[in-house]
Formats: C-alpha cells, sequence, structure tokens
C-alpha cells in the first residue's frame, strides 16, 4: 500500500470522527435541553397536583364542618 493512499484513509478517518464528534455534541445538547423542558413539566405538573390535594383537602373539611352543625332537617345548635 502507498503513503498516498494511506493518508488519504487517515484524513478520511479524522474527517468522520470530526463529523461524529460534532453529531454527538449537538445530540447531547438537544438532550440536555429535553431534559430540562421535561424537568420544567414535572415540576408544573407537581404544583399543580399539590394545589388540588390542598383544594381537596380544604372542601373536605368544610364538609366534615357543615356536616357537624347541619341535620337531617336543618341546622343544629352546638352543645355546650
Amino acid at each position: 500500500m502507498d503513503t498516498v493512499s494511506l493518508e488519504h484513509q487517515i484524513q478520511s478517518v479524522q474527517r468522520h470522527i470530526s463529523f461524529l464528534k460534532k453529531e454527538q455534541m449537538a445530540l447531547l445538547r438537544d438532550l440536555h435541553l429535553e431534559i430540562l423542558r421535561l424537568q420544567k413539566r414535572c415540576s408544573e405538573l407537581t404544583h399543580d397536583l399539590e394545589m388540588r390535594e390542598a383544594q381537596s383537602h380544604q372542601q373536605g373539611k368544610r364538609r366534615v364542618l357543615v356536616g357537624k352543625y347541619m341535620g337531617p332537617t336543618g341546622p343544629v345548635s352546638p352543645n355546650p
């Protein structure tokens, strides 16, 4: 094998390596952006869930209080 052909092969491999490095960097950047987007969405959904749970808890408290002071025929006076 002559030296010129070998040098061309080396240059070709180096170009391929350079291309693959660039592609890898772009892929890693895109994956990082996707991770950040998903983390933000997860935080938003967690916050929404916490708010719904808090609202549900408050509604449950109101039902208990209303049920405590309401009899089948109307308001019940609290016993001292």
